[in-house]
């Protein structure tokens, strides 16, 4: 068996402690994390990276990964009998204009100097008139601002529309002239309901903006969908993902013994392997492990094909941004990882030197530096 990039990460997230111990401001959290090694086997942020790389190398392998997709027309069998159009990555995503590329740097440089500047509130930044640019806003509005009011019910004509649009315009070009709202959008509510059903159906509706609350890093570029799922699981998912990548004959059951993270189904097994030699289809452990290890790999694949747009963890399928690579692709992803994960700028005293630079810079400054690049 090839070694494992999985099995850096141990040894990793102990540093990892110490550099949160010494930067102290902004901790990522374990989502933070795991999006970050998701990101790194996205075949959609893959594509993106090599898209945008100079090198002919990089060139040659994104056009091999296009011809592989069908040129980025369609992928068969997704929806309706002639499949679905993909969005292709010669156009580059948000997520990556503002995330950059992950495979040649590690997690903590990652973090503390380009992805924390995003997952941090705006607001954060803006509040003090100190260090602002020019080119924002002076002051931050913080209460909600009433365009208008509308019944729909009552028939909307030309004189009504024009009214209604004309307050709202008026009302936009004195907040961008004035002052106003890092990012601010416009509802319509139903004020026909109770107030706790309106409030109710507001925070829904806001919770796919901020998802996911951890301390201040609670942005709306980037937040985390609400989730039941445990760290385990993504991490037992992305063991069982490489080890797949690494095995040279598809075989579920013996992928789900060698990963050893269904410690159920797995005691069952050999509490009764007698009896599998004879007749293992029988066992009803055989094809439990089967089917789990099958269901970890597809939430493994969904995560990462995920998280090249920015939604994370999401294990649904993403229809629109499915793009396969080839085996030897992927492959070649995890050895440029462990290549990574071994370099002597990721071991213990590197790190601690890092945090220790890092911790003295002014995050507003830095911030402007990370916003005006990336905007």
């Amino acid at each position: 068996m090839e070694p494992l990039h999985f099995n850096t990460f141990e040894e990793y997230e102990k540093n990892l402690e110490l550099v949160k111990a010494e930067i102290q401001e902004d901790q990522p959290s374990w989502l933070h994390y795991w999006f970050y090694r998701y990101l790194q086997i996205s075949p959609y942020y893959w594509a993106m990276h090599l898209n945008q790389s100079k090198s002919k190398e990089d060139q040659k392998r994104y056009k091999l990964i296009k011809k592989y997709n069908n040129n980025w027309e369609k992928c068969d069998g997704l929806a309706g009998k002639d499949g679905i159009r993909l969005f292709s990555p010669d156009y580059i995503h948000p997520t990556y204009l503002r995330l950059g590329e992950v495979w040649s740097i590690d997690f903590a440089r990652w973090w503390y100097t380009r992805a924390r500047y995003f997952f941090k509130h705006l607001s954060y930044f803006l509040d003090k008139q100190e260090g602002i640019p020019k080119d924002y806003h002076k002051e931050i509005i913080k209460t909600p601002w009433l365009h208008s009011s509308l019944d729909t019910r009552v028939k909307l004509n030309k004189k009504r529309m024009d009214s209604f649009l004309g307050g709202i315009k008026k009302d936009l070009e004195y907040l961008h002239e004035e002052g106003g709202y890092p990012k601010a959008l416009i509802l319509t509510i139903n004020f026909l309901k109770t107030k706790k059903e309106t409030v109710r159906a507001f925070s829904d509706f806001m919770d796919t903006f901020y998802g996911v609350e951890h301390k201040n890093l609670n942005s709306t570029i980037f937040s985390f969908d609400k989730t039941k799922l445990k760290e385990a699981t993504l991490r037992d998912c992305y063991k069982v993902y490489e080890l797949n990548i690494r095995q040279e004959k598809n075989n579920l059951f013996d992928l789900g013994i060698k990963a050893g993270v269904l410690t159920g189904a797995i005691a069952e097994y050999k509490s009764r392997e007698a009896i599998y030699k004879k007749n293992p289809r029988m066992l009803r452990s055989y094809n439990s492990l089967k089917s789990a290890t099958s269901r970890q790999l597809r939430y493994a694949d969904n995560f990462a094909l995920n998280a090249g747009i920015g939604a994370f963890p999401r294990k649904n399928h993403p229809s629109f941004y499915y793009i396969e690579l080839p085996l030897e692709e992927r492959r070649y992803i995890f050895d440029l990882l462990l290549k990574q994960a071994k370099s002597d700028r990721n071991q213990k005293d590197a790190l601690i030197d890092f945090a220790k630079k890092e911790k003295l810079k002014d995050t507003k400054k830095e911030y402007q530096k990370i916003i005006g690049k990336s905007d």
